[in-house]
């Protein structure tokens, strides 16, 4: 599977909220958050499910969005 590309990284709107959300269960820095995102695992599926992702499809394009309540 690919990664580190606009079809694997997820759209996020506050990166500052979901980094600390993330940061409670992780250790790291920004730049290993920012890895954590755009590398498919199911580590990182099941952290978008938790924060509520929001996917849509549009003909063969997918977008997952990340939005703060």
């Amino acid at each position: 599977m690919e990664s580190n590309n606009i079809l694997a990284a997820p759209q996020i709107e506050t990166v500052d909220i979901f980094y600390q959300e993330w940061r409670r269960n992780h250790a790291g820095s920004i730049k290993v958050f920012y890895e954590f995102m755009t590398t498919p695992t199911p580590e990182r599926d099941r952290f978008l499910v938790e924060q509520g992702a929001v996917t849509e499809f549009s003909g063969a394009v997918v977008t997952t969005t990340l939005k703060s309540s």
